[in-house]
């Protein structure tokens, strides 16, 4: 479970037996945005990451790589430049195939996935 992260210093703290993801940064980010944010749903959907831009989801900057300070930013930036709050959906521009979806709940950012999803393959 990480209990704190710190960006600028790429720090993690966790505790448990597993080690924390590389994307917590990014994921840290995205939860700071609201209080609302309670359920993060991090996917690899090749059909949503190649539509991003058909569909006018925001996507972060490409040259920008996950796992990194650098995509924090990135999150922050759509989260102060797009629509993203309402969508609760961006593409990872620069992680192949990353989708990161969000919500109150599970069930809402899932529909978030789905409906993407659904759209993508409508338009195909």
């Amino acid at each position: 479970m990480v209990t704190a992260y710190d960006p600028t210093n790429n720090r993690i703290e966790a505790r448990g037996p597993i080690r924390p993801s590389s994307e917590s940064l990014t994921h840290g980010m995205v939860y700071d945005q609201s209080n609302d944010i309670r359920v993060i749903l991090h996917v690899h959907s090749p059909d949503i990451w190649l539509a991003a831009a058909r569909l006018s989801l925001p996507v972060t900057a490409a040259s920008v790589a996950y796992g990194t300070p650098a995509m924090t930013l990135e999150v922050e930036r759509l989260f102060r430049e797009t629509d993203v709050r309402e969508q609760g959906i961006f593409s990872m521009g620069g992680h192949e195939d990353g989708i990161v979806a969000f919500g109150k709940t599970a069930d809402e950012a899932g529909s978030c996935l789905t409906r993407a999803l659904s759209l993508c393959l409508d338009k195909n």
